[in-house]
């Protein structure tokens, strides 16, 4: 679409309200989110913008580390895997992976600082695990994979991969919309079968 020339339109309301939503299903309210707490990414935003304070990976992490309450949406997914002897089997079998993210916004292109989330499991029953295979090494963004595992681990990969080795670039803000990707980068979404996460393009959705 076209870009917007009113500058209003760039200005963003920070909401600390309780926020909550409702269960058709068990017919009562679930909170989704509580009041006066914001995620570490929002507050760290917040303290770069208003503050001029810039925290790096390692200071969010620390900061995330001695926090005492999940959020709604964690705890939902914690009751899930212990509760109902549940496994996420991307973790369970890339437990160090750093930077596997699933979802960007889109809007403000953190896909590609790869700044993201990831909110798409796929989880299996703790008696099945014995029938899942890991399979090869996390996408790389790059044709040969033959790369080390540890190297695949690491948040340098998870950039690659999530980019397609720097092959798909950021929308412009003047309304351009997002580029079609070459054949060569559609390419690197395929490989040897694992238990991981297929990069597709940013043109086909926010989510891979």
């Amino acid at each position: 679409g076209s870009h917007e020339s009113d500058p209003s339109h760039c200005t963003y309301q920070y909401d600390f309200s309780e926020d909550s939503y409702f269960d058709e299903d068990k017919r009562e309210r679930v909170r989704c989110s509580e009041a006066n707490c914001v995620r570490v990414g929002i507050l760290t935003e917040l303290m770069s913008k208003i503050a001029e304070v810039e925290w790096d990976e390692t200071t969010q992490r620390a900061i995330e580390s001695h926090c005492s309450r999940l959020s709604p949406s964690r705890e939902w997914m914690s009751r899930l895997l212990s509760e109902d002897n549940m496994v996420d089997t991307f973790r369970h079998f890339y437990p160090t992976a750093e930077g596997r993210y699933t979802c960007w916004n889109q809007f403000t292109n953190r896909r590609y600082v790869n700044e993201g989330g990831r909110i798409d499991y796929v989880v299996i029953d703790k008696s099945l695990m014995g029938r899942v295979q890991r399979g090869g090494n996390l996408r790389c963004g790059v044709q040969d994979q033959n790369v080390g595992e540890n190297y695949a681990l690491t948040e340098t990969a998870a950039l690659r991969a999530t980019t397609a080795n720097g092959q798909y670039q950021p929308a412009s803000f003047g309304g351009d919309g997002l580029q079609v990707p070459s054949k060569t980068a559609l390419d690197l979404q395929f490989g040897e079968p694992h238990t991981g996460m297929i990069y597709t393009p940013p043109l086909f959705s926010d989510h891979i």
